[in-house]
C-alpha cells in the first residue's frame, strides 16, 4: 500500500471501516474523488466524497482484497486496503 499523507488526509486520517465489508463500506475523514482498484489494479468503481463520514455500496463487488485511492482536489492522495466478503 502506498500512501502520500499531506493536508487533510494527515490530520484527519483516512478510515475504512468495516474491514472486512459485506454491503457497505464507510469512509472517514476524506474529500475528493475516490476509486477502488481490484487485485489485478483494475479500476472497477469512482465515486466523490463530500461528507466527513459516507458510505458507498460495494455489495456488488465479487469477494477479494481491494486498494481504494482518495484524492483531494490539492492533488494529495492517500491508499488503504480493503476485503470484500
Amino acid at each position: 500500500v502506498i500512501s502520500v499523507r499531506n493536508g487533510a488526509f494527515a490530520e484527519n486520517g483516512l478510515r475504512l471501516f468495516p474491514n472486512p465489508v459485506t454491503t457497505a463500506l464507510t469512509v472517514e475523514n476524506g474529500d475528493g474523488e475516490a476509486l477502488i482498484f481490484n487485485a489485478a489494479g483494475q479500476q472497477v468503481a469512482r465515486f466523490s466524497i463530500n461528507a466527513s463520514t459516507q458510505n458507498f455500496e460495494v455489495g456488488t463487488l465479487p469477494k477479494g482484497s481491494y486498494v481504494l485511492r482518495v484524492k483531494d482536489l490539492t492533488g494529495a492522495a492517500v491508499s488503504q486496503t480493503f476485503v470484500k466478503q
